[in-house]
């Protein structure tokens, strides 16, 4: 079963290569805001931090208008890879 740490974990490489190639920009802004908050969630607030972070990064990132590299890009496609598992509750009953 998925953990929470590795969720956290994804989020956490993503912020990464987002501050080493795009410091200043909205999106890695906003991922690295997301993970210390998700970070500080347990039990039900935790999905629901998630599926809040699912829902506005894309956005984010559309309108920050910034071309990711490749390895952003796989970073980016892993992290959201978790969004295709649907239900969180998964997570919070950890």
């Amino acid at each position: 079963m998925l953990s929470k740490d590795k969720v956290i974990s994804a989020i956490e490489k993503l912020s990464i290569e987002l501050n080493r190639y795009h410091k200043n920009s909205e999106i890695a802004r906003f991922v690295s805001q997301e993970l210390e908050t998700l970070k500080k969630s347990n039990g039900i607030a935790f999905p629901n931090k998630l599926q809040y972070f699912f829902n506005n990064a894309p956005v984010i990132k559309l309108s920050d208008s910034i071309s990711f590299n490749e390895a952003e890009k796989e970073v980016w496609n892993c992290v959201f890879e978790y969004k295709q598992l649907g239900n969180y509750n998964w997570i919070a009953s950890e």
